[in-house]
């Protein structure tokens, strides 16, 4: 049985929804073709090094997925016998273990545990037939990650190309209330699109996650480590040969000598996270981070800044947000001048408490928030 990503050398990048049209943007920067947005992803067609190129650099994703096969399916019988018709002894190896990620819209089959769980029955039953063995199943670092997408009951069953989502960037050693996901993290500094021209600030700085995607964009810095294989080079159709090459040289073009990034928290509990997250990810890069209120900052002139402020969410009280954001909103106007100031809020009605007109409201989504980022051209 052909690979369907071999026949058509066709992907899907996963990501979260209202990003699409940015994720297929930097698709097709890194020499991806026929990008196609759908729901939460973006079909993408690649050769082999442009895809190695994708998986390492791509940051907005949170998984790069190649099919095995695709077909109509309205029942799970149906979709047991076409996932045990497959020959999984030619993709796992006796001691590999591995595990299912799942979605399921707009389908007959409508719930995608429940579709994991007969893919999983079809691919353990054809290998104790085969091979006379049982995989292990495990959620743990599995060795294969494969996955099952059904929407309008159309099946794509297929295999993660690096077999870990790739939000897990691995500087992220503490956390605070509430952290923006490093993919949307990323998603934001793709906008903002800061290379160093001036002094990146983030005055709410958190855990750090605003500005250690902004570093890594502006540094190039890969999201895959450079001693790290991904389960594509042990497929058909991947060379990972050409794989170290190509991560080695990736990292040596990263540089980081001209950038200027600081940060600021109230929280000293965030701001010794942001210390270990951000050490984590450069420890030799000068991060100028400190514990004060944005309220004791007397200049920030002349600088991009980008903030995540607290939502009425996690606060409880909006009217409290309702003042923060008018007081925070004060502070750009007296202390800012020259700042180009990008803030994702949560709320989307409390984009005018800042007391100022955004040049752009951008919508994202947080988690569950309907969210927007704004930018503020401060003069």
């Amino acid at each position: 049985m052909e690979l369907e990503y071999l026949k058509w050398k066709q992907y899907f990048a996963q990501c979260a929804g209202k990003t699409e049209r940015f994720v297929a943007e930097s698709l097709k920067e890194l020499g991806a073709k026929k990008c196609k947005e759908n729901y939460r992803g973006v079909f993408f067609e690649a050769e082999e090094e442009v895809l190695y190129k994708i998986m390492a650099n791509v940051r907005t994703v949170s998984r790069i997925l190649a099919p095995f096969m695709i077909f109509t399916c309205h029942n799970t019988k149906y979709l047991y016998r076409k996932i045990k018709k497959f020959p999984w002894e030619n993709i796992l190896s006796e001691d590999d273990s591995f595990y299912i990620i799942n979605s399921s819209s707009d389908s007959k089959i409508k719930h995608s545990l429940y579709a994991s769980q007969v893919m999983k029955d079809g691919i353990v039953d054809r290998l104790r037939e085969i091979r006379n063995i049982r995989p292990d199943v495990s959620s743990v670092n599995p060795d294969k990650t494969f996955y099952i997408r059904i929407r309008n009951n159309k099946v794509v069953a297929g295999i993660d190309l690096v077999g870990r989502s790739l939000h897990k960037r691995g500087y992220r050693k503490e956390s605070t209330e509430a952290p923006v996901i490093e993919t949307l993290a990323a998603q934001i500094a793709e906008i903002v699109d800061w290379k160093g021209e001036n002094e990146l600030y983030d005055p709410m700085c958190g855990s750090g996650t605003l500005l250690a995607e902004a570093y890594m964009r502006a540094a190039d810095i890969p999201v895959i480590k450079k001693n790290e294989m991904p389960t594509a080079v042990f497929l058909p159709g991947f060379d990972k040969y050409k794989w170290k090459r190509f991560i080695t040289e990736a990292w040596e073009k990263s540089d980081d000598k001209n950038l200027v990034i600081s940060g600021s928290d109230i929280s000293g509990k965030a701001v010794r996270a942001a210390e270990t997250n951000l050490r984590e990810l450069a420890p030799n890069f000068n991060w100028n981070l400190k514990q004060m209120s944005y309220e004791d900052i007397k200049d920030l002139s002349n600088r991009t800044i980008i903030v995540n402020p607290p939502y009425g969410v996690r606060l409880q009280d909006k009217e409290e947000v309702k003042r923060l954001y008018g007081k925070f909103g004060d502070f750009l106007k007296q202390c800012c001048k020259g700042s180009a100031v990008w803030i994702l809020t949560g709320d989307k009605s409390m984009s005018s408490c800042f007391g100022l007109r955004p040049s752009k409201k951008i919508p994202l989504v947080n988690g569950s928030l309907d969210s927007r980022l704004l930018k503020f051209e401060i003069y």
